[in-house]
């Protein structure tokens, strides 16, 4: 069936007038452009923010007469800025095969194919999505969709649970199952948003994995990832309740922002992420961050519990607001164990303030020797180390070229006498413990192992504790004499977990 399609050129201020007027003459629609090159973004929500120089164009049916119209038209705003009158015949067509002959397959981050019906990609190492338009925004042809699509591709979402803030076609919680999220759940104003991406879930087999709400139906779960690709202006003004859906060092990915838009969006979201710089796509850009997570640091100088945000991309430094001193917060002692070892060889060797002399060398090799000869056989060698003659020299030669001399820090006769493990408060246990040394010499303090269980027996938590952490700090203390006994108490912080049993083990 083919149309008349007339159009007509007005102030924005007479637009509405003439668009029921061109309605009362029996148009079927009515539609508004920019008549020049004015764009207008960011509406208010109910709002319809037209362009100063408006074109309004109406469909007839064949039966009506453009001449009539036009004449009609002209008679009522005689007096107004009325121009550039214009009609046609418009044939019938299937808008979605006639908009989908510009749509053709897309690769984002060489690893995510988005296609419509009919033009598969199979290429190895990559997924596939298929999408064809319908009455929801979100293809990926708009820089503000590929912005994020080529975020997902290029990250690591495996196993992860993702919310799309404002999901339009769906196509970005879609994308993130396919790329390995666990689960995504996805959220719009629009009920018609909400159907195309129950569609476009089905039509890739990943409905199982996508729910759907509106805003109010949305029970504030939080996830690993938060994609919002809507308007700078709600993106400001829902910043709270965005920042409350992401999980603490969960990744915030911001869209839908011109690019002199994003130092205000990302000063919004400052205080609670770490923000990246601006991704650049035309007049577009995308926002990156991950969010940041309070942690309590024990101050090694004080022992005064400081509360601090940190993001996962940090080292920062911490400063005690009780002494003032300053340390680094991933030595807390609720950091992962890795860090935290990492850090304290660090430091140690930091301590030592070790060169490479050749001074030390040559003690080096002398030391060398001297375990060479001894350690023909290892148990030999041990009982060397530990001999009470020459035990002396080799811990001197080990302070001043920082080598560990075999079975030096191994305390092979010491055992623990007694211990307990209490919750003084949440996320914190105290350590009590007592060790005896049933050598015949003095030996140097042992490190301390300590594997916490949670209520089920299951290990979540092993760390080793050095005796600069776990005595006081006044304490001076570096070794134990034969047959004595050495009482310990310190905090440890256990965030995550209740602790159901533990095993302390001395190294």
């Amino acid at each position: 069936m083919a149309w008349h399609q007339v159009s007509v050129v007005s102030d924005a201020a007479i637009a509405d007038d003439i668009s029921d007027f061109l309605s009362e003459l029996g148009a079927v629609s009515v539609t508004f452009m920019s008549s020049d090159s004015k764009p207008v973004y960011e509406p208010e929500i109910g709002e319809t923010k037209i362009w100063e120089q408006t074109k309004t164009i109406a469909l007839f049916e064949l039966e009506a007469s453009p001449e009539i119209v036009q004449t009609l038209l002209f008679e009522k705003f005689t007096a107004e800025k009325v121009r550039d009158w214009y009609a046609e015949i418009l044939e019938d067509e299937t808008w979605e095969r006639s908009w989908m002959e510009h749509f053709h397959p897309m690769l984002f981050a060489e690893r995510l194919w988005v296609y419509p019906t009919g033009q598969e990609q199979d290429r190895e190492g990559t997924v596939s999505l298929v999408l064809d338009p319908g009455l929801a925004f979100g293809t990926g042809t708009h820089p503000t969709t590929a912005l994020c699509l080529e975020w997902l591709a290029a990250n690591d979402v495996q196993g992860k649970t993702v919310i799309d803030f404002g999901c339009g076609s769906g196509i970005l919680a879609v994308a993130a199952i396919l790329l390995g999220a666990k689960e995504a759940h996805a959220i719009d104003i629009d009920p018609q948003a909400l159907i195309a991406t129950q569609d476009n879930a089905l039509k890739n087999k990943v409905s199982k994995k996508i729910k759907t709400y509106l805003p109010e139906e949305f029970n504030s779960i939080s996830a690993d990832i938060v994609l919002a690709n809507i308007l700078a202006k709600p993106l400001i003004e829902l910043s709270a309740s965005i920042t409350e859906l992401v999980n603490p060092q969960g990744q915030l990915v911001l869209s839908g922002i011109l690019s002199e838009q994003a130092d205000s969006v990302s000063k919004t979201y400052q205080a609670d992420f770490t923000m990246d710089d601006a991704v650049i796509m035309g007049e577009w850009c995308r926002l990156e961050g991950v969010k940041n997570r309070l942690i309590r640091t024990l101050c090694p100088k004080c022992s005064h519990i400081n509360t601090q945000k940190i993001s996962n991309k940090q080292h920062d430094k911490a400063t005690c607001s009780e002494c003032k001193h300053q340390y680094n917060t991933h030595t807390s002692l609720d950091q992962r164990e890795d860090k935290v070892k990492a850090h304290f060889s660090y430091a140690s060797w930091q301590e030592k303030k070790l060169a490479y002399r050749p001074d030390r060398w040559a003690l080096g090799c002398a030391l060398a020797l001297v375990l060479l000869i001894g350690q023909v056989d290892y148990f030999k060698g041990y009982a060397l180390s530990q001999d009470s003659g020459i035990r002396p020299w080799l811990q001197r030669l080990s302070s001043l070229t920082g080598y560990s001399v075999a079975g030096y820090h191994k305390p092979l006769e010491f055992s623990t006498i007694g211990s307990s493990l209490e919750q003084p408060e949440p996320g914190y246990y105290q350590l009590q413990a007592s060790f005896i040394n049933h050598a015949d010499f003095r030996q140097s303090l042992p490190h301390l192992e300590l594997s916490l269980q949670n209520i089920y027996g299951t290990k979540f938590s092993q760390r080793t504790f050095s005796p600069q952490e776990y005595l006081s700090k006044n304490s001076r203390q570096t070794s134990v004499s034969p047959s004595e006994a050495l009482n310990i108490d310190f905090l440890i912080a256990v965030p995550s977990e209740e602790v159901g049993g533990y095993t302390i083990a001395l190294k």
